[in-house]
């Protein structure tokens, strides 16, 4: 069986960029064992392996392979490998192809990714293997032959306790890492790198740290891993605290002693004054209105000092009469009780009748 046109192009006819390496003439020997490897005539697209047929691909993933590869190609030719080498890996994986193999290790290669590239030779190696190409057999050996003793290696170690951690997980550069992989030089392409160990309920770890491109030895330990610090928990919340009542005003403070003695004494002496000039107007009253009378005899005469002086009596009597109740109110509601007397040392107004009268006592 011969691989159809379009794959049989991806396959013949592809070309990589000059190689470089540590002397002058490498990659322009290396770019013609390659280009005379790709022009060769092609073998079948999916030849036998051990007897038993592969499956073919989709005629669909076919072509995506197809368009890929060609676009890769373009790409190498402008020496961008790093956009490259990603669409071969691609278009490997649509339809694996022995040219394709080769191709990428190549890519790999020129980029200066050497440990990868040595790991893409080997694949390529066992493709032309399989598809008895010895030219590419020939490339991928002598590849893999002048790129290992230059490799950079990388010899990771677990501090001790660090791998009995339950739930253990470390990355190398976001590829999980197993048991057998530690304390082992392993290949490790030029660059920055980055080491990440995860444990449930412990610190992570991550360690950043770069490589050369060529025979660079590098050894590293994931250190302990300490756990977590236990999550504080909240203080709890304060009961809730009733609003404190306003504090009501104090009462005011009775009028003292001496104010209300003065006040009582005051209205009687207003009641006395108002009483004795009510008598005094009227009495003068009465003897102007006498005088009048006897000036007068047969007929009535106006004696306007009468009239004036009768209401100031009666005006003065008003008065009298308020003041004689002010007193009397006050002198009859004044406290009394032994405390209040305590604590002026003073005793209360007090009534008292006996057989000669009415007797008035008290003490301010």
């Amino acid at each position: 069986m011969s691989r159809a046109p379009r794959r049989g192009a991806r396959s013949s006819r592809a070309r990589v960029a000059p190689v470089r390496g540590r002397r002058a003439s490498f990659g322009a020997t290396l770019l013609a064992i390659v280009a005379f490897v790709l022009c060769a005539a092609s073998a079948p697209a999916h030849a036998q392996e051990g007897g038993v047929k592969q499956t073919p691909p989709s005629s669909e993933a076919s072509a995506e392979a197809d368009r890929l590869f060609r676009e890769a190609r373009r790409l190498i030719d402008d020496k961008r490998y790093d956009q490259a080498c990603p669409m071969l890996a691609e278009s490997q994986r649509l339809d694996p192809a022995g040219g394709t193999a080769l191709t990428l290790a190549l890519c790999h290669q020129a980029a200066g990714r050497l440990a990868t590239a040595v790991r893409a030779f080997e694949a390529a190696l066992t493709f032309a293997e399989r598809d008895r190409r010895a030219d590419r057999a020939k490339v991928a050996r002598d590849a893999i032959a002048s790129l290992t003793p230059t490799l950079s290696h990388l010899t990771l170690r677990l501090e001790p306790g660090v791998a009995a951690l339950e739930g253990l997980h470390v990355e190398l550069d976001g590829v999980p890492l197993e048991p057998g992989d530690f304390d082992v030089a392993r290949p490790i392409d030029g660059g920055s790198h980055e080491v990440v160990a995860r444990a449930p309920g412990r610190q992570g770890v991550n360690l950043r740290f770069p490589a050369r491109v060529r025979e660079d030895e590098l050894d590293l330990t994931v250190p302990w891993m300490p756990p977590l610090a236990a999550e504080e928990k909240p203080a709890p919340l304060p009961l809730p605290v009733a609003p404190a009542k306003p504090a009501e005003p104090a009462p005011a403070p009775p009028p003292s002693r001496t104010v209300r003695t003065a006040v009582t004494i005051g209205a009687f002496g207003v009641a006395l004054v108002g009483g004795v000039a009510a008598t005094w107007l009227g009495l003068s009253a009465r003897a102007d209105d006498a005088e009048a009378d006897d000036l007068c005899p047969d007929t009535p005469c106006s004696n306007e000092d009468a009239r004036r002086e009768a209401w100031m009596a009666t005006a003065a009597t008003g008065i009298a009469i308020a003041g004689a109740v002010t007193g009397a109110v006050l002198l009859f509601t004044w406290p009394s009780d032994g405390a209040a007397a305590a604590s002026t040392g003073r005793s209360g107004w007090s009534i008292s009748a006996g057989a000669r009268g009415v007797a008035l006592r008290g003490a301010f």
